[in-house]
């Protein structure tokens, strides 16, 4: 698992608000 990778889907999932 990519901490890089979560952090991005983090901001993505964050963003669809």
């Amino acid at each position: 698992v990519d901490p890089d990778h979560l952090l991005t889907v983090m901001q993505q999932w964050m963003r669809e608000e």
